[in-house]
């Protein structure tokens, strides 16, 4: 299930780190953090999450990209994809996400 899918993603962040390469995650933002005024979570929202989240790593010298992906109907869950150019930082992002 879930915990398998965690250490599916948790290797992955580790294998990038130590190759050095480029790493992409996608994280789904859980529907009990949108914000409370809103009827869940909207592009805005999930806009200003990527701006907190590039903000609160730049304090510990990790670059990332963030970007909202609009929910389809198909995957209508509220994603984000992360992408850094320092592949070892994988792990530490890992871990700020699953906080």
């Amino acid at each position: 299930g879930a915990q398998n899918n965690d250490k599916a993603l948790e290797q992955a962040a580790l294998d990038a780190q130590h190759a050095g390469k480029a790493v992409m995650i996608f994280a789904t933002l859980r529907e009990d953090g949108a914000p409370k005024n809103s009827n869940g979570w909207d592009w805005e929202s999930m806009a200003e999450v990527c701006d907190e989240w590039s903000h609160r790593l730049s304090y510990t010298l990790i670059e990332i990209s963030c970007y909202p992906i609009e929910p389809t109907e198909s995957d209508p869950n509220a994603s984000i994809l992360i992408t850094t150019v320092r592949g070892w930082n994988g792990e530490d992002i890992y871990r700020f996400l699953m906080e």
